[in-house]
């Protein structure tokens, strides 16, 4: 099944690891491997593959440091630049130039016979502490990685950054500081972007351009879909469920969660065409007139008001992207080609078709006061809405994405294997957590448990990244890559069809016009599945 699985989500995950990760993988590999000084006689040497994303590479650089230095002196890390994943896997299956460990993205299921069972390293306990791998992933992260019984990858990434930032600086000189309160739902955020199209401003960009998925947009509608579904039913949908007669039903026979959820599929269809069409006459426009030149860097360097191309753009105000984006413009900051900008992360705005499901809130205006009550800014309960309808707001307004990314492997064939064991258990480690984040800016790079404080940094973490924990501290997760899906993910399941078109995006399909109207996209994704469905349910039953 895990083959099948690697083939569905290579593409998929070359998306989420090489761009909403952390950026993009390095144009060329190192010909020397890189070594800290002073531990080049040492017994032992270990050679490291990485990728260097929009986080940088001085976290990993960081806790290789003290590994050596503090924990095992007998052992020389070098660490090797990879140009992309599949050089990377290609070396693992030739068993040709191997690293002793691989820093990969997650599609290297089914190849146990190249890798190195972990499984034992699961167990084990984390260098200087009681709890063990186990211990400090989640349930869904475990199921993922588990390959009838056996683990032979071990989470690197796991990212819950993706959200709407806003950049203050450019609404304060729009509006006047303190004359404008950030949107609480969906038709607020679309009359924020009116109101900002007519004062010169685009709500939003998109890396349009960018054929390696740097366009993260595609996240925010995803969100906004399992909004319309509620946790549980999006969960469903993506298992092959649909809710018929009362009960959850798996959908044999035809895609019934497809015409089951019709009305929320065109919702959020419906958005996103309002989002990311072009304008035509006296319409608006809400996504930056340019972001079909723009490569997810671009988008980066004009939403701090720096030049694309050498010309000043047209600004934009809210940015959908994660927290690696502080971290991602820092050489335009000391380069001087961006502008000191205060950017902020904010909550979702909720889907104002929510109330189909909500049927106790009237309107978007009492929506928007059940939002206030959620989120603390008033204490009085609205009158007239259920306690149950309350909780559906709730859920949909802490909702966050989440991507698993990047994985360590060791390869069958490496040298040192036990000691290569023993480095992954320190990275699992508080004490490599708290070094890993200090050495990205206080963001949390290793996915194991930890979040950072001001204390153990040692400096005043950013607004921008604390903006980012508070949005995200105790969110209701979005797994965006239906990575503990087997349904989904073996049948490549989708919440849109790109049946025109290679794109992954559905903004890049719209803003093209590839799709229009609304119920091109739906007709699209239902004919699809439609037609398919027998061959999808015999390929899930054979895995």
């Amino acid at each position: 099944m895990k083959k099948i699985l690697a083939v569905l989500l290579s593409g998929v995950m070359a998306i989420a690891v090489a761009t909403s990760c952390e950026g993009k993988n390095p144009s060329s590999e190192s010909k020397d491997g890189e070594s800290n000084g002073g531990t080049t006689n040492r017994s032992v040497k270990i050679t490291m593959s990485y990728y260097e994303g929009g986080n940088g590479s001085d976290w990993l650089k960081a806790v290789v440091n003290d590994y050596m230095t503090n924990v095992d002196k007998d052992v020389e890390i070098i660490l090797k630049k990879s140009s992309s994943n599949e050089t990377a896997k290609s070396n693992i299956i030739s068993e040709v130039g191997l690293s002793d460990i691989y820093q990969i993205e997650t599609d290297m299921f089914g190849n146990g016979e190249y890798l190195e069972d972990l499984t034992d390293l699961y167990d084990a306990k984390a260098y200087g502490e009681d709890k063990s791998l186990k211990d400090k992933l989640s349930k869904s992260t475990l199921e993922y990685y588990n390959e009838n019984g056996k683990y032979y990858q071990v989470p690197q990434t796991q990212m819950t950054g993706w959200n709407w930032v806003y950049n203050k600086t450019l609404l304060d000189e729009t509006f006047g500081a303190g004359n404008y309160a950030l949107p609480r739902t969906t038709d607020e955020f679309l009359a924020f972007g009116e109101t900002l199209y007519k004062k010169g401003v685009f709500l939003t960009a998109g890396a349009l351009a960018d054929t390696q998925g740097g366009e993260y947009l595609h996240y925010a509608m995803r969100n906004w879909f399992a909004q319309s579904l509620g946790l549980e039913g999006y969960e469903k949908y993506f298992s092959g469920y649909a809710f018929v007669n009362g009960e959850w039903k798996f959908c044999e026979e035809e895609p019934t969660m497809i015409t089951a959820n019709r009305a929320s599929l065109e919702s959020v269809y419906g958005l996103a065409e309002k989002l990311f069409s072009k304008a035509s006459g006296n319409s608006v426009q809400y996504l930056h007139n340019t972001s079909e030149s723009f490569a997810y860097k671009d988008v980066d360097k004009v939403f701090y008001r720096g030049k694309f191309k050498r010309q000043d753009l047209t600004p934009f105000a809210f940015h959908f992207v994660g927290s690696w984006l502080e971290n991602e413009v820092k050489p335009f900051k000391d380069d001087k080609t961006i502008k000191e900008q205060d950017v902020y992360a904010m909550k979702m705005p909720v889907l104002s078709s929510i109330t189909a499901r909500a049927t106790s809130i009237a309107n978007d205006e009492k929506l928007r006061s059940v939002v206030d009550y959620v989120d603390g800014v008033t204490s009085e309960k609205p009158s007239g809405v259920t306690d149950g309808d309350i909780e559906i707001v709730r859920e949909a307004r802490n909702m966050v994405v989440e991507n698993v990314c990047r994985s360590f492997v060791i390869p069958r064939k490496a040298g040192n294997k036990e000691k290569c064991k023993e480095f992954l258990s320190y990275l699992f480690s508080e004490r490599a957590q708290k070094i890993a984040a200090k050495n990205a800016g206080g963001n949390v790079m290793l996915p194991y448990g930890y979040k950072p404080t001001d204390e153990d940094m040692g400096f005043t973490i950013s607004p921008y990244v604390k903006s980012v924990y508070e949005v995200t501290d105790n969110a209701v997760i979005v797994d965006a890559g239906n990575y503990d899906k087997k349904f989904a993910t073996i049948v490549g399941m989708k919440w849109y069809h790109d049946k025109k078109t290679a794109n992954k995006s559905i903004a890049v399909d719209i803003f093209s016009g590839v799709y229009t109207p609304t119920s091109g996209i739906y007709d699209s994704t239902y004919g699809n599945y439609k037609t398919n469905w027998s061959n999808y349910i015999e390929k899930f039953k054979k895995s």
